[in-house]
């Protein structure tokens, strides 16, 4: 994320990157999901607001929302670990084998 100005991630832009990414992730996985407008007012977000962190973030992932099992798995660990103190989200993200906004 330090790469990527764009998706600055801080404590008053934590909860709009949060609200993207997961707007995107029921997207990807369910056919039938609310509106951009319904996620927006859930979120505490205006919808124009939602709609340009949502474009910013496909743009950054060059629109492959996809993820392996293996990188899932590696990520699942590190929540895990992270939840119980063992491992700080900077460093989950830094160990990540995928940076937002790295170059493949």
């Amino acid at each position: 994320l330090d790469s990527e100005p764009r998706l600055a991630v801080g404590p008053l832009t934590c909860h709009r990157l949060a609200a993207a990414c997961l707007t995107l992730a029921v997207k990807w996985q369910d056919d039938d999901t609310m509106s951009n407008a319904d996620y927006s007012k859930v979120c505490g977000m205006t919808l124009q607001e939602l709609n340009s962190v949502e474009k910013t973030l496909l743009q950054v992932l060059r629109h492959n929302l996809a993820i392996s099992t293996e990188e899932f798995d590696l990520h699942r660990r590190a929540l895990y670990r992270a939840a119980a103190g063992d491992l700080s989200v900077a460093d989950m993200l830094r160990r990540s084998p995928r940076r937002i906004g790295a170059r493949a």
